[in-house]
């Protein structure tokens, strides 16, 4: 999976010509990705997401979170308001907020809501390598609290 991303990262890479990061009218494209094995359970996590800087340092968006594992998937979907501060051109801390309706298998549909927090390193003018907790919630269920890596992808148009 890693070598997947690193080529895919690659590729993207070579096609893009952006020219900033975080500015007004910067759309903001990427996600986490993962796939986790314990005592012989798969666990399988995507969480793509895309947003438009409305102003500089600020991003808002739609967000597609899925888990599943043996028998079992949840979702969720929402809006999402992501804002970065105190940082050079090769990274910034960001934090991220949003809200989301959501379910999982043999649940009704709830509304809940994430938080995340963590530093984008920036590869280049258009990719960052994020690195972040998060924690998200969807009705009465328990949270989910996770630590990671992701990527995205800034396009200045």
């Amino acid at each position: 999976m890693k070598k997947i991303i690193l080529i895919a990262t690659l590729i993207v890479t070579g096609f893009i010509n952006a020219e900033a990061q975080t500015e007004n009218g910067t759309v903001l494209l990427g996600g986490d990705i993962s796939f986790e094995t314990s005592n012989g359970n798969g666990v399988f996590t995507a969480s793509p997401r895309v947003g438009y800087f409305v102003v500089k340092n600020f991003a808002v968006g739609g967000e597609f979170n899925l888990l599943t594992s043996e028998g079992f998937t949840s979702w969720a979907i929402g809006p999402f308001v992501r804002g970065y501060f105190a940082g050079t051109e090769q990274g910034k801390f960001y934090g991220q907020l949003g809200v989301n309706v959501g379910g999982a298998t043999g649940s009704n549909t709830r509304v809940g809501f994430g938080i995340g927090a963590g530093y984008a390193i920036f590869l280049n003018r258009s990719i960052a390598i994020d690195l972040g907790l998060n924690y998200n919630k969807t009705g009465d269920t328990n949270g989910i609290f996770g630590i990671g890596a992701g990527f995205q992808i800034h396009f200045k148009k």
